[in-house]
């Protein structure tokens, strides 16, 4: 899988999960396989593809997307500003298709 297939499949996992909106103070949580969320297996794939990127970077990717994808306010403290912040996001020129491309589900 290439980087834009690794970040889709993570962000379908994040919404299939009920509690992802619960929670959400805890950024680690879903990288934690203890929870029983299965996300190691791509941010491992992730790094492999692109060494520099890190999980904040992920995290901030799925946050802006599952809001955009939503299109309300279900992650609590995500505001309009939040979403431009995040969506503008992309040290080092990491994920360069975030701001031209859709993830398709």
């Amino acid at each position: 899988m290439n980087e834009k297939e690794l970040l889709k499949k993570l962000v379908q996992l994040t919404l299939e999960k009920n509690n992802w909106c619960e929670g959400l103070g805890n950024r680690m949580f879903i990288f934690e396989s203890e929870k029983g969320f299965p996300a190691c297996f791509f941010i491992d794939e992730l790094k492999k593809q692109n060494p520099k990127i890190t999980k904040e970077d992920i995290f901030r990717i799925i946050v802006a997307y599952q809001h955009k994808k939503t299109e309300h306010k279900v992650l609590s403290g995500i505001g309009e500003e939040r979403l431009k912040e995040y969506q503008k996001y992309n040290k080092n020129q990491l994920i360069k298709f975030w701001e031209t491309e859709e993830l398709d589900l």
